[in-house]
């Protein structure tokens, strides 16, 4: 005002053109806008959300829930690849394998932590591995109507060896030294084995001797299995599944596990 009201005294004659009501008036005017404004831009503020980009009805995917995407996720294969460490223990026991590992991709291709499980396995000896290896791999994000989301993914995962080592299987005469032999677990093996109903029924008791093949993991190899002795056929099968659904401590030779033929006593008493 101070500027305004100078400026009419130096131009002399034309201040009588603007009287300090009309100033008076024309500020107030310019409040009233200035007022109208401010009242009308809160007013829009208030109803625009804090973040417009947020979806408050966003749900997670469900791991079998199908997602259509325009693009799938995929994985940075050359990081993969080198996030994979071979088990040392199926390296030395000369085991292949495969895994299929289900997880959730994030918006940003990264793995979500927790989301992740196995959907099949053909040795537990390779799973924690595969999703070791699946969580530190960056991904492409699945797109979605030209936007990122979040998608399960399936991801096969084969695990062969270069030059694996091949060893004669042991015949069933042979004789191994080991440091170590294989032994049963007790607590499996009396739990796997299943009296006969026939020889229950009956009143009948006896004993099986069963031979079989115990591989490198502790497994009994199918197919390698026979009755050394039994006092009654009625115990036979029932000997054979017990033995067959049980693992076994390796047999150890020079620090590493060996295949070996492993005899193993089975008596069927009543109590």
């Amino acid at each position: 005002m101070k500027h305004r009201i100078i400026l009419l005294m130096l131009i002399g004659a034309s201040s009588a053109a603007v009287s300090p009501s009309k100033l008076q008036a024309e500020h107030s005017l310019m409040e009233s806008v200035t007022l109208q404004q401010c009242v009308r831009y809160s007013s829009i503020a208030d109803a625009m959300p804090l973040d417009s980009t947020k979806n408050a009805t966003y749900k997670e995917p469900s791991p079998d829930e199908f997602v259509k995407t325009e693009k799938e996720p995929e994985p940075n294969y050359a990081m993969l690849k080198k996030n994979i460490v071979y088990p040392e223990q199926a390296r030395r026991a000369g085991l292949q394998g495969k895994v299929i590992v289900r997880v959730l991709i994030g918006k940003d291709g990264m793995p979500k932590p927790g989301k992740v499980k196995i959907e099949d396995s053909s040795n537990e000896i390779f799973n924690q591995v595969s999703i070791d290896a699946i969580m530190k791999t960056p991904f492409t994000p699945a797109i979605q109507l030209g936007q990122p989301i979040e998608v399960w993914v399936t991801v096969p995962l084969n695990y062969q060896l270069r030059d694996p080592i091949k060893v004669e299987e042991p015949k069933i005469g042979d004789s191994i030294k080991v440091e170590k032999e294989p032994e049963p677990n007790y607590t499996l093996l009396k739990r796997n084995t299943v009296f006969p109903a026939e020889a229950l029924r009956a009143g009948i008791q006896g004993q099986v001797i069963v031979r079989v093949l115990v591989g490198k993991d502790g497994m009994p190899k199918p197919g390698k299995i026979r009755v050394e002795y039994t006092s009654n056929e009625i115990f036979n099968q029932a000997a054979i599944d017990a033995v067959m659904k049980t693992p076994f401590t390796p047999a150890i030779q020079k620090g590493q596990p060996v295949e070996v033929w492993v005899t193993v006593p089975m008596n069927f008493q009543l109590r």
